[in-house]
């Protein structure tokens, strides 16, 4: 009664800004009466699996500005309620069985500095809350950091428990991009996303904003329709399509089956044209990125074995010259030159990166600690075209959010995880499709888009691949330990 009595008298009193703060009463409260469960050693295991991978097909499919927009509550759309149901049925299965929970940390604590990494960046967010302008916001930011990064990384852990589990998973976002790629040229056809003029009324956002999302977002310079399929930002599209190159390139070159050859043949020029019509630059460069740093980890695994392939020398020796000449290609080529450097259409946004890069620097000087989650717009002070605060790169982001020490601790879960694939990749005795390898490209191609983009819509997705990363990884040593008589030790 008397908390009840409490949080009324604050839901009247205080500001609509911090009504957030009334739920954590009562997040406590079901943490306690979770932990009060018994433990019955059974978990709704199927039930998970079903929830996560009808996510993954709706993280992807499922346009984020088709929702039911209420006052005082963000955007409700089924990828939400899916995930949101999803974290629900997770925290019940760690609290009513010791087995998840001891296999989760088997599989955590082995991550070593990958974990040890998350956890910092986690730290430090905390720590920023108090010192934040807007305490509110920084602890929204901070809770939407728990359900979208770190839940799906639980979740991947939790499902995809082996390699076929984790192909299940890479065949779902590969089947997704395939028919986002169709909806993108659907959408340039007609100049406009497909169900454009079919929302219900009851799934439209504000309507301002969502005539914003729904013009063709074309660059001041050249007037150009941009591509964005089930996004509200093209860059966003094209981020995805340039990180999931490294996947079809496995299908190509390590086929299981022909179709799956022919089909992934098919798809892959798909994929590029559809980033050529997004008119996004970091979708171009991260394209080049993930498909080098793939075909250099299959070549180099090749020569590993096969030191006297000249295939395998060629590619591996070629993959970053080739890289290399390409740019120079570009440089050389006016045409080209102005569909992936950019030419005058891009020069406001490279002006603005370098103004804000300026902003970034004073304010770092001035607090390396960070001024709190979420809060890097305001502090930065830039202001777009548009009129708002605007932010380009996510390393700017975290520098003002997080300081110093959240910019290294973020990169470092991506670098280690990457580097992780990498070596596991080339060094255990894994087939050549094995799917750390794609992985590990994809992760680098992720962190080098980061330096041009702010958004995080993606990052889910991101942490998801972490997650399918640890439990790979720990999954082959295994595999390696039996294959040579070491396994001793007793794990699930």
């Amino acid at each position: 009664m008397g908390i009840a009595a409490i949080c009324g008298a604050a839901a009247v009193l205080l500001p609509q800004q911090y009504y957030l703060t009334l739920v954590i009463p009562i997040i406590v409260l079901a943490l306690l009466s979770l932990w009060m469960l018994p433990d019955i050693g059974r978990y709704p295991a199927a039930m998970l699996r079903t929830l996560f991978k009808t996510h993954l097909y709706s993280f992807l499919l499922w346009p984020s500005y088709v929702a039911l927009s209420l006052p005082g509550l963000p955007w409700i759309t089924p990828t939400r309620l899916i995930l949101y149901t999803f974290s629900a049925v997770l925290v019940f299965s760690l609290s009513v069985s010791g087995d998840l929970r001891q296999y989760l940390q088997h599989r955590l604590r082995s991550s070593g500095w990958i974990w040890i990494s998350f956890l910092t960046w986690e730290a430090i967010q905390v720590v920023t809350i108090p010192i934040s302008d807007d305490k509110s916001s920084s602890l929204t930011a901070f809770i939407n950091t728990q359900v979208y990064l770190l839940f799906p990384l639980i979740g991947a852990l939790t499902v995809f428990r082996d390699k076929v589990e984790a192909a299940r998973a890479i065949n779902i976002l590969m089947v997704s991009v395939v028919i986002l790629c169709f909806i993108g040229l659907l959408e340039y056809k007609m100049q406009m996303p497909p169900w454009a003029e079919h929302i219900p009324h009851f799934l439209r956002i504000d309507p301002v904003l969502l005539s914003t999302i729904l013009s063709s977002q074309a660059r001041s310079g050249n007037g150009l329709y941009r591509v964005r399929a089930t996004y509200a930002v093209s860059l966003l599209f094209a981020e995805v399509l340039a990180v999931m190159i490294p996947f079809f390139l496995m299908k190509i070159i390590f086929p299981s089956r022909p179709f799956v050859r022919t089909l992934s043949l098919i798809s892959l020029p798909l994929i590029m044209f559809t980033i050529v019509r997004t008119q996004s630059r970091l979708g171009i460069v991260g394209g080049l990125v993930s498909t080098a740093v793939y075909l250099m980890f299959v070549a180099f695994k090749r020569l590993k074995s096969h030191p006297t392939s000249l295939v395998a020398a060629s590619v591996f020796y070629a993959a970053p010259i080739g890289l290399v000449l390409f740019l120079g290609v570009i440089a050389s080529s006016h045409t080209l030159s102005q569909s992936v450097l950019g030419g005058g259409s891009q020069a406001a946004s490279d002006a603005s990166r370098k103004e804000q890069r300026d902003l970034a620097l004073t304010r770092v000087l001035h607090n390396p600690i960070g001024y709190g989650p979420g809060r890097s717009g305001e502090v930065l002070g830039y202001v777009g075209v548009n009129g708002l605060n605007t932010v380009d790169s996510y390393v700017i982001t975290l520098l003002m959010d997080t300081g110093v020490i959240g910019l290294l601790s973020f990169g470092a879960i991506f670098v280690l995880t990457a580097f992780s694939c990498a070596r596991a990749y080339i060094q255990l005795e894994v087939a050549e499709n094995d799917l750390r390898a794609p992985i590990a490209a994809m992760l680098s191609s992720f962190l080098v888009i980061k330096l041009v983009l702010s958004e995080t819509n993606n990052h889910t997705l991101m942490f998801i691949m972490v997650g399918l990363a640890l439990s790979l990884n720990k999954y082959g040593e295994l595999q390696s330990s039996l294959q040579h008589g070491k396994y001793i030790a007793k794990t699930t």
